[in-house]
């Protein structure tokens, strides 16, 4: 095979390889993203494996500060008014089950809690935090605390003498929740599980959690809605584009805890959920799509060029050799110095008397050049014979070129020169007959192609 159709295939080659290794990238990728966000999906699964949450104090012991306010209203669930929803959405729903009878029936004197200041969402008494699992790809970060004390109704008139306080029940009912096994908070209590836990056995290379609430909280609501504007949450095909906000969510109603004398309602806000998000502020897909088509591509072009780089110089080098005259090329090929590197002797001693005879030949004797271009061969073993062209002989002289249409001559002559040309070893000028004889006898006035 011609060097050239060599070099043509390893371009050819690098181009494919070239294609194949854009697409292998892209295929690649996809495969390893949907890998991570599986892993962070199973690693948010197994952090709540357990238990669906931790429940942590924020404080606790402070002073309360409260107003009387009404007995909420019971309202008939079949007949719908705003006044309705509004106190259901704060105080839970009241049906035909009975929760209002439940919740407000015993109750003749109700106080709400209120924040130490307006622009504090730091309430009274006590707060936990809860950290709780939602989904496969979600959890959420909640504050509970109480907000509301209703005193019940007692059978004795002297026990309303020894009604507890406020500051009492909010207390007790801490004491309660934080030391009782009865408690619905017992079993959930930690001091040391925070959001940022989850968050960091969560996060992998592609993949963390990402919170629209905190962005709020420290950026604000038009910095958050700008980054839900721009970002392509359905790049890789696997978000749908919902993102839970704390704001939309169900806040209020959270239970009690009642004795004798009191209830102590709870209320709970959700503050921030967090979902696994790809992490498209810092793209790292894209990035190692980069390394790896840089390096890729990199490879991929040394791998070329130590591939034609000597294919080139070999070819170069062999057209320099081709139009050389013959004078010129037996200078090259006998000069003592080729035969240093394995040194031997015979050859350069050799080498040396070819090349002093070459010196001394005139340009123009072209039979004594023969002549010692003949011995050259025999004494040095230099072939002075071209691969390509004895290939390209042999191609030419194949009889069944000549078969259609049929000439038997041309097959006979071709049978015996196709038969020399890859039977014998021939030298140069055996060659140079038979290409003679090829281009008078089976071509014409045509020269091999």
């Amino acid at each position: 095979m011609k060097k050239t159709t060599i070099i043509r295939l390893i371009i050819l080659a690098y181009v494919l390889c070239g294609v194949g290794l854009y697409f292998g990238t892209e295929f690649h990728l996809d495969r390893k993203t949907k890998r991570l966000r599986t892993e962070a999906m199973h690693n948010l699964e197994q952090f709540f494996a357990k238990q669906r949450k931790y429940v942590s104090v924020a404080y606790s012991g402070k002073k309360v500060s409260y107003k009387e306010i009404s007995v909420p209203k019971r309202f008939d669930p079949h007949v719908y008014s705003p006044e309705r929803i509004s106190v259901e959405n704060e105080y839970g729903p009241n049906n035909e089950k009975g929760e209002w009878e439940e919740r407000w029936g015993d109750i003749y004197s109700l106080y709400e809690l209120k924040p130490e200041s307006d622009s504090d969402d730091q309430w009274g008494g006590w707060m936990f935090v809860v950290i709780e699992w939602v989904s496969n790809d979600c959890f959420r970060v909640s504050q509970v605390y109480p907000n509301r004390v209703g005193y019940r109704y007692q059978t004795s008139y002297w026990d309303y003498y020894h009604m507890p306080s406020v500051q009492s029940a909010v207390d007790e009912a801490f004491e309660f929740y934080t030391t009782d096994k009865k408690s619905n908070f017992y079993e959930y209590m930690t001091d040391s599980v925070t959001a940022f836990d989850v968050m960091n056995a969560v996060e992998n290379e592609y993949f963390d959690c990402f919170s629209y609430d905190l962005i709020v909280r420290w950026y604000g609501q038009e910095t958050a809605d700008s980054i839900m504007a721009n970002t392509d949450w359905k790049k890789y095909g696997w978000d749908d584009g919902w993102i839970y906000k704390a704001e939309n969510q169900h806040k209020g109603y959270y239970g009690y805890m009642q004795n004798g004398y009191y209830k102590v309602f709870n209320r709970i806000v959700p503050i921030y959920y967090y979902q696994i998000k790809y992490k498209h502020a810092w793209d790292p897909r894209a990035s190692d799509k980069k390394k790896i088509l840089i390096w890729g591509y990199s490879i991929l072009t040394l791998l070329l060029l130590a591939a034609v780089v000597p294919l080139s110089v070999s070819m170069v080098r062999k057209k320099r050799k081709n139009r050389m005259s013959l004078k010129e090329r037996l200078l090259y090929e006998c000069n003592p110095s080729r035969f240093m590197k394995p040194y031997d002797e015979v050859k350069v001693a050799t080498a040396n008397e070819l090349y002093e005879a070459t010196v001394a030949v005139s340009d123009d004797d072209v039979d004594e050049l023969k002549a010692l271009r003949k011995r050259a061969a025999e004494k040095l073993g230099v072939s002075f014979v071209d691969q390509d062209l004895l290939n390209e002989l042999i191609s030419v002289a194949n009889p069944k070129n000549f078969t259609k249409p049929y000439d038997p001559e041309k097959v006979r002559i071709a049978n015996r020169i196709y038969n020399r040309l890859v039977s014998e070893e021939l030298d140069v000028d055996e060659v140079d007959d038979l290409q003679n004889e090829i281009k008078e006898k089976l071509q014409g006035d045509n020269q091999p192609k």
